[in-house]
């Protein structure tokens, strides 16, 4: 029992939801993964209902978006989001500088 106290522990994401892990006996990050899927699935509707595609640019849609996405990186992850941001960063700046014929090889 110890040992799943101390693997809890190991987490860089957010420590709001120990209890329910050690409640249900699951490591912290897969609670921390699971409470972000379903908070996203309610977002999900109120991103639907509120930012529509015919009332809203999709400058907002797309910052609100990714707002969202960076929080609950943050949240499951911790500082370990940087790592996982700078990837995004390198993939998206190879896709927007590679010459279009040396992509799709």
């Amino acid at each position: 029992m110890d040992e799943l106290t101390t693997s809890s522990f190991k987490t860089t994401g957010s420590k709001w939801l120990l209890p329910v892990s050690d409640f249900f006996g699951f490591p912290l990050d897969q609670v921390n993964f699971l409470a972000c899927q379903v908070f996203a699935l309610g977002a999900s509707f109120w991103f639907r209902l509120y930012l529509n595609p015919q009332f809203s640019s999709p400058v907002v849609r797309h910052a609100v978006a990714t707002l969202f996405g960076l929080s609950f990186v943050i949240f499951c992850f911790g500082w370990y989001a940087v790592h996982i941001s700078v990837l995004v960063m390198v993939c998206y700046r190879i896709l927007v500088t590679a010459d279009i014929h040396n992509i799709h090889r």
